[in-house]
């Protein structure tokens, strides 16, 4: 995007009538679960966390997934429920993260 100060060129169309990027409000993450999931990388997650953490973006981690590791080749094993990545209880401690937006509803009764 690119344009003269207080406006935005859009790549796309190259509209000058854009004056605000878009933001990101929230990011919800989590790994696979079901038949054939793909491996959730935990260094990944941890750097999505770090940028939002450093945008003051808050961040949901929903769940590990079925298959994951924490670091390259090095599966991360679940003892309670393997479909779904087991209880927050049992991660690593770092990426026990549940934030929700300012001024959100949330979080309902039942959701932690």
């Amino acid at each position: 995007m690119t344009g003269e100060p207080g406006a935005v060129q859009c790549s796309k169309c190259n509209s000058l009538n854009v004056t605000e990027l878009p933001t990101v409000s929230w990011v919800i993450l989590g790994g696979e679960s079901g038949p054939e999931p793909r491996v959730f990388d935990l260094t990944w997650a941890r750097d999505l966390m770090r940028q939002c953490k450093a945008a003051e973006v808050p961040v949901f981690m929903k769940q590990l997934g079925a298959v994951c590791h924490d670091s390259p080749g090095v599966p991360w094993v679940c003892t309670m429920d393997p479909t779904h990545g087991g209880e927050m209880e049992e991660w690593p401690e770092d990426i026990r993260v549940r934030e929700f937006p300012v001024g959100s509803p949330l979080p309902i009764k039942g959701c932690a």
